[in-house]
């Protein structure tokens, strides 16, 4: 799944090429795609509308449109948004289109088709439950602050779940959490209640580094990934624990290990993140 880095990168391809442009057409092939309003709704409600900008919030995009409405687009676990040559042919998989006055139009691709897509009422996100209740983005200086973090970076769950908990973090997953751990040597399994406050700054400083430093690489390509211009991603090449199990650590030696922590995977150092 597209995780923030992914979802920012996208964002920056888009933004120079749509923004100032008016919707000509909406061609909509996979109706159920969209989760607010009625498909039947949807549609009119875009035509002859012009996209201003497009802000991210997690791993949501929202497209500004000069109507006082956004339009609300997730990746899923396989989406991708290009902008595509008018052309008769459509690449495989393309569900959504927005035909656009230039020469290009905005495609939205989705091979497992667990995207979604939503028309609402500019900052009323109440319709788009996933978006409505998104904790703190830690991109975004003025959300991402200790005295707003150090509130909610508690609890007896394990330090991974909390980390995956969007209504706690926008925008982490999998791969950006097994790597601010193993950069900050903290074991996945340990109890956010048990880290010590120098644990949870370190922590705190550590995943806007590594999203940062991702979102710079143009994110992450283990499968499938590839941004708005169809460039793969180049973060996997500094992975250190996510996907290397059964590798030696490039710090110690020491074999990766791979987890389950609440039916996700975790990969960890054992010796440079000790329980």
């Amino acid at each position: 799944m597209p995780e923030l880095p992914e979802v920012e990168t996208v964002r920056r391809g888009l933004v120079p090429w749509i923004s100032g442009q008016r919707i000509q057409k909406v061609e909509l092939l996979l109706p159920r795609l969209i989760k607010y309003p009625s498909s039947a709704a949807f549609k009119p409600a875009l035509v002859n509308k012009t996209l201003l900008d497009i802000s991210r919030k997690g791993k949501y995009l929202i497209f500004e449109l000069d109507s006082h409405r956004e339009l609300i687009i997730h990746l899923g676990m396989s989406g991708r948004l290009i902008l595509g040559e008018r052309k008769a042919s459509l690449p495989p998989h393309t569900h959504f289109i927005l035909r656009l006055e230039g020469p290009k139009d905005l495609l939205f691709i989705d091979p497992r088709t667990f995207g979604r897509i939503a028309l609402v009422e500019k900052n009323d996100y109440s319709p788009v439950p996933g978006l409505n209740q998104l904790g703190l983005d830690p991109t975004h200086p003025d959300e991402y602050q200790w005295q707003k973090v150090q509130k909610i970076i508690q609890g007896n769950r394990p330090v991974k779940s909390f980390l995956l908990d969007q209504s706690a973090l926008a925008g982490i997953g999998n791969i950006y959490a097994d790597e601010s751990l193993f950069r900050t040597g903290i074991h996945p399994l340990r109890k956010v209640a048990e880290l010590s406050l120098q644990e949870k700054k370190r922590l705190f400083k550590t995943i806007k580094e590594v999203l940062e430093e991702a979102i710079q690489s143009g994110g992450t390509t283990i499968l499938t990934f590839m941004d708005s211009r169809n460039n793969y991603g180049h973060y996997q090449n500094l992975l250190q624990v996510y996907g290397r199990d059964h590798q030696p650590c490039y710090q110690c030696k020491t074999l990766i290990e791979k987890i389950k922590i609440g039916g996700r995977s975790s990969h960890f150092c054992p010796r440079c993140q000790k329980f």
